[in-house]
């Protein structure tokens, strides 16, 4: 159950193209029945943590991901991210995602 809370919740897929354990694939599943969800894992670049909460229409992800980690952070169908890409290197920050089809300009990373 853990993994599955991970991988699909909290959006952590450890080594999508199953060729670099340190790279990463970051897509939350954003339910409707949850306020908010979040998971880490351990990679051998260190730990990588993925948390999002629900704010107003938005959702707000919170990413932690240690040097050495590369990939992506996508958005499942429906969301985009508040610049209206769908998907965006990886990098920790602070991202908001909007439902597709809407245009905003607050776009925040740590990076």
């Amino acid at each position: 159950v853990s993994a599955w809370m991970i991988e699909n919740l909290a959006g952590i897929q450890v080594n999508p193209c199953l060729s670099d354990p340190n790279e990463l694939l970051i897509c939350p599943r954003i339910i409707d029945a949850l306020d908010h969800a979040e998971g880490y894992t351990e990679i051998p670049a260190g730990r990588v943590a993925s948390a999002w909460r629900r704010e107003e229409d938005a959702v707000v992800l919170t990413l932690t991901v240690p040097q050495g980690a590369c990939g992506r952070i996508t958005t499942e169908r429906g969301w985009q991210f508040e610049n209206g890409v769908r998907s965006v290197a990886l990098a920790s920050g602070e991202y908001r995602l909007i439902p597709a089809g809407l245009k905003n300009t607050h776009f925040r990373s740590n990076h």
